[in-house]
């Protein structure tokens, strides 16, 4: 990572004429100043790009990359809005389900467990992996609370019955059993 942080820093020093290119640097830089744990220096990257009017690109860059660092320092309610943010203008939809399913990890640290709920309500769906809908159906099975938890008991019971869940029959009891 220093070596990038090297090299974006020579870039935005060669193209210090064209914002979009200084930015784009800048933004990268603080990833990886965030990936080594330098949370100062990704901070002070961060509060300068946030003075700017980015490019929608940039923007959708910035948002994810400043959510990677909120998430890296442990200011989850912090994190929130920028990742709804990354969700709304994410357009690859793999991605957006990750986002998706980050959102609801998010609000479920924060104890906001109705949030979380419709977080992870909000991957099931037709185009959705199945991988991605059982770990929602698992989280949501840890924040109902009340007629949610007898439905999410009734889809886990359905699930324990399908052949197709063999291999993840001790994810499903045990989430069975915490309910």
């Amino acid at each position: 990572y220093t070596e990038a942080i090297s090299v974006f820093s020579q870039a935005s020093r060669l193209f210090d004429y064209d914002m979009d290119v200084v930015s784009e640097a800048q933004i990268w830089m603080m990833r990886a100043y965030t990936e080594l744990g330098w949370f100062t220096d990704a901070d002070g990257l961060s509060e300068a790009l946030k003075m700017r009017a980015l490019p929608k690109n940039l923007e959708n860059d910035f948002n994810e990359f400043y959510t990677h660092l909120l998430i890296r320092k442990g200011d989850y309610a912090e994190a929130i809005p920028h990742l709804a943010e990354s969700i709304k203008n994410q357009s690859n939809n793999l991605q957006k389900q990750r986002f998706r399913f980050l959102l609801g990890q998010l609000y479920a640290e924060i104890d906001d467990k109705s949030n979380a709920y419709a977080a992870f309500e909000n991957l099931k769906g037709v185009n959705t992996p199945y991988e991605i809908t059982f770990n929602a159906l698992m989280q949501q099975s840890q924040v109902s609370a009340g007629s949610d938890q007898r439905k999410i008991l009734s889809d886990l019971i359905k699930m324990a019955k399908s052949t197709k869940n063999s291999e993840f029959l001790d994810q499903i009891y045990y989430a069975i059993g915490n309910i």
